[in-house]
């Protein structure tokens, strides 16, 4: 796409707008970094023979094409300074189109490929924007042209970090909507799609190919932000400090600092703006390195798939097709350029692969999260252990499939700890095994019940046998492998030794740790639908599959880290419970030497072994942190009310002593230390009310900034805090924590899956008539109630049953309508009594009733079986046989039979919240 032409000697003929008498703390107007401004009669201008262009062919030879990969490029790493709006806008304001910035000035440090470097920075007039065009002419024109004597390249990488918040404050940013794409919520523009034609008074246009990068796609997880990438390059970012205001305070006014510290405002810009370069040339430099072209990848991810990939191809034979299922398949298209059909090769998925892809996504699962307490836990030793590398080294188990040999097959001793299987398994665990491994998809995430029926892989499959689950095979498949080749092995060694040589903790170290970890994820790009926002068409649209996609490796893969995690928490001791379960590891009041003695699992032994092979170092657990104290609400929901107490040999780290997963819950910005943070979330689950609402703060989303026009300013908006539990395990053992007061429960897994739903089913009727909180036994005993009431009842006999004891309310409306009408054995010709003196029996037997619900009773038809067997319902029932000798209870109450059948009412011990209790 060509935008709008630019016309290279008019924009910046004149001199900077500034009077020669002009302070220095005052901002110029298009000022080049460095220059004396008060006697400055320079110009910034660009020149058609500054410009590189590649060399005319010798006679008689074509002309060699000139691509991203070999062509001079520069670097630019830009950025911007704005005011934003003191409030944070709403979504009605962001519509008004009021969610602007006032754009203090546009800053940038270039680096060309052949060595030159300059950087700059100007301002615009208040109100005013520049336009991309007006921006590069700017930066290309900003050369000292005494002493850079170097061609300018005309093909451009800008690079920001975090661009969703910088490109939009061009003022032509509508204009480039059909050149950018989006990738995770943030703008970028790949292969030099943006083309910008600056003109000259004579000759042709010169054309600039401009790609955009932003920084934090490309960033290790833990060095995100901007402040912690400049750190770990040795580029710290400024500090804004003055004698009457700190840095959080200048933030907020930047144009209060640019208008009175001009250095200090300049220095701080230009530096986000050189770490952003100056990143950006540690990624060509590491891609070169490694893939031998000169390329600026998009994401870190993308790098890991490209290195994979070229490997793959590289083989003798090349294993990228058989390892990833694919054939060649030759077709012919009709070129109308040409006249002509033309011969192509398509990579399609081999028929076999093919044939069973649909069923193997359905044995794909994310990892195993769970919460297994709700409330304030017991004080004790809890360590939250994680497993090594977990997904790169299930990745390295997979030796390459023979997809030609794949089979059918009923026998379970085919599926193995390190077999490619996937099958469609009814299985029952023992009532004894506390976290089942089989995972059940529900519309509320996976669950693992005690029985039911399964889509999983051959890992889990094998680790439900020794945990002597009873099992049988509807449907199964088994890949034959060469456990001889492993591909994924190799490339992942290579990745190893590259972390290990470059340095864990520095930033290349970083990249590969980064890099090894997130190509699985690209195995498993677009199983599950996943919609994405496309900016191009103003819609959403399913998340397309990567080169690698492969449900077969993606089931195992996942299946291989969460049985390793299940057969370590099925054998801890008896006396030991897993508080949660996230991904790639656990929370657990187990000992290093109770965890050591499980390294004799099958499964633990197998991922020990690829440990060794890949790294050198069998060790398959790490301690991540170590509380005294937690708290659980619900999946990903945890934080600590008592704080650890590890260290590290050189020095202390907070978040290792701090167990903080939010689950959802935005934490004020202000709140900057893993310990402020945790305060605030143990505050709103401890004060929190059923009418708890959180005000939000977000960046205005890439839809509404395309939408509206809008900046990349704070958007608010109020949503109900959500922190109680969410039932995808049996409350086990209700109590309550004598420090705080709060109700706490340990749980078990439910015999099945439809406990579970109809749970969940419960507690959304329940909260819809009103929300709740589950803070106290009586909050909880009051649901158990209503959920008691409804669970023992079939899908019509729910209908129109009371939030508080409907039980006891649909028996009252039973027995007044069998008295009326003759049935249960209570005919009124054989109990004659006014309905005044029916209502006080009815009271005295403990079923609050009176004259007026009697009455109604004796309108209503009766309908037998309607009524739950709730231990209210039986004791009222007993009472009443002492007044109606001849009732015939079983024709009020509905049958208790049915697996699905369960109680939250019920009490049971549970040896953990016995010590909650101190018993």
């Amino acid at each position: 796409m060509k935008i709008s032409q630019i016309n290279a000697v008019d924009v910046y003929l004149t001199p900077p707008k500034i009077a020669p008498s002009t302070s220095l703390a005052s901002p110029p107007i298009y000022t080049n970094y460095g220059e004396n401004i008060e006697n400055s009669k320079s110009r910034i201008w660009v020149e058609r023979q500054d410009f590189y262009c590649s060399p005319e062919p010798e006679a008689g030879k074509k002309k060699k094409p000139v691509t991203m990969d070999n062509a001079p490029y520069l670097l630019v790493g830009f950025d911007t300074e704005f005011k934003a709006p003191e409030e944070a806008v709403t979504k009605s304001e962001i519509e008004a189109g009021l969610a602007k910035v006032n754009v203090l000035s546009y800053q940038f440090h270039a680096l060309s490929s052949d060595g030159d470097e300059w950087k700059g920075i100007c301002c615009p007039e208040t109100g005013e924007r520049m336009s991309l065009s007006e921006f590069l002419i700017f930066v290309l024109g900003s050369r000292n042209r005494n002493t850079s004597t170097a061609k300018l390249p005309t093909q451009i990488y800008l690079i920001g970090h975090f661009t969703r918040a910088d490109i939009p404050t061009f003022k032509n940013f509508k204009d480039l909507k059909e050149t950018l794409f989006n990738i995770r919520n943030t703008f970028s523009i790949s292969g030099g799609g943006l083309k910008i034609d600056v003109q000259f008074p004579e000759g042709e246009p010169i054309t600039l190919s401009v790609s955009i990068r932003d920084t934090i796609l490309l960033t290790p997880s833990s060095k995100k932000g901007l402040k912690a990438l400049g750190e770990l390059m040795n580029l710290p970012k400024i500090e804004l400090k003055t004698a009457d205001h700190d840095h959080e305070w200048l933030i907020k006014n930047m144009d209060y600092c640019r208008d009175n510290h001009w250095e200090l405002f300049k220095e701080y810009a230009i530096t986000d703006a050189s770490i952003s370069m100056k990143f950006g040339k540690e990624v060509i430099d590491l891609y070169k390195a490694n893939q031998g072209r000169s390329t600026f990848p998009v994401t870190l991810s993308s790098i890991g798939v490209d290195m994979l990939t070229k490997r793959l191809l590289e083989t003798r034979p090349p294993l990228f097709d058989q390892l990833f299922g694919y054939e060649s398949n030759k077709d012919k298209t009709f070129s109308k350029r040409l006249g002509y059909f033309r011969k192509k090769t398509n990579r399609v998925q081999r028929k076999e692969v093919h044939r069973f892809n649909a069923f193997t996504t359905e044995c794909y699962h994310g990892g195993r999260n769970e919460q297994f307490w709700f409330g304030p836990g017991f004080q004790d030793e809890w360590f939250d252990y994680d497993l090594h590398g977990a997904y790169p080294t299930a990745m390295s188990m997979i030796g390459l499939p023979l997809w030609s040999e794949m089979r059918i097959t009923h026998d379970l001793d085919d599926y193995g700890a390190d077999t490619l299987g996937y099958a469609d398994v009814e299985f029952e665990f023992p009532a004894h095994v506390r976290y089942p491994v089989l995972p059940v998809r529900t519309s509320n995430g996976i669950i693992f019940p005690l029985k039911g029926r399964s889509n999983c892989a051959a890992p889990e499959i094998h680790l439900a046998r020794k945990l002597g689950a009873k099992l049988r095979i509807s449907f199964g498949l088994v890949v034959p492998t060469n456990s001889e080749i492993k591909p994924f092995a190799e490339f992942t060694k290579e990745l190893v030794a590259k972390r290990n040589a470059a340095g864990s903790r520095t930033l290349r170290g970083l990249f590969w740790k980064e890099i090894t970890n997130s190509t699985y994820g690209k195995t498993a790009q677009g199983l599950r639908p996943k919609r994405v926002y496309d900016l191009r068409n103003d819609e959403t649209k399913p998340l397309d599959p990567s080169p690698i996609t492969n449900a077969y490796l993606a089931a195992f893969i996942t299946s291989a880290v969460r049985a390793v995690l299940g057969e370590m928490m099925n054998g801890l001791p008896a006396n030991r419970m897993v508080f949660s379960c996230t991904t790639d590891g656990f929370l657990t009041n187990a000992t290093t030497s109770e965890m050591q003695a499980l390294e004799e699992g099958s499964l633990f032994r197998m991922f020990s072994r690829t440990r060794k092979w890949l790294t050198g170092n069998p060790a398959v657990w790490e301690i991540k942190h170590k509380i005294l104290l937690p708290l659980g609400w619900r999946t990903r929901g945890q934080a600590t009310l008592i704080a650890g107490d590890l260290e590290e040999p050189s020095t202390a780290i907070e978040s290792k002593n701090i167990v903080l997963a939010k689950g959802g819950i935005h934490v004020p910005k202000y709140k900057e230390s893993d310990a402020t943070k945790n305060d605030y979330i143990v505050d709103l689950f401890f004060n929190r009310d059923p009418n708890k609402e959180i005000m939000v703060l977000s960046g205005v989303g890439l839809r509404d900034i395309m939408t509206f026009d809008a900046d990349f300013v704070e958007r608010k908006f109020f949503k109900r805090l959500g922190m109680e539990f969410d039932w995808k395990r049996a409350p086990y053992g209700v109590s309550t924590d004598s420090s705080s007061g709060h109700l706490a429960f340990s749980s078990r897994p439910w015999d099945n899956v439809n406990q579970f739903i109809l749970s969940r089913e419960t507690w959304d009727e329940y909260v819809s008539k009103g929300f709740v909180c589950l803070k106290s036994e009586d909050d909880f005993r009051k649901f158990a109630d209503f959920a008691d009431t409804r669970m023992l009842l079939d899908a019509d006999s729910r209908r129109y049953l009371r939030k508080e004891a409907g039980d006891l309310c649909r028996l009252r409306q039973a027995i007044c309508s069998a008295w009326k009408h003759g049935k249960a054995g209570i005919p009124s010709d054989m109990y004659p009594m006014t309905a005044f003196e029916f209502a006080e029996m009815l009271s005295s037997s403990g079923i609050k009733c009176n004259k007026s619900h009697v009455e109604n009773g004796l309108k209503k038809e009766f309908h037998p079986l309607r009524v739950p067997r709730t231990s209210k319902v039986l004791d009222a029932i007993n009472k009443l046989s002492f007044h109606f000798p001849t009732l015939r209870a079983d024709e009020l109450l509905f049958p208790e039979e049915g697996e699905d059948v369960f109680k939250l009412s019920s009490d049971a011990d549970c040896p953990f919240v016995a010590k909650l209790k101190g018993t």
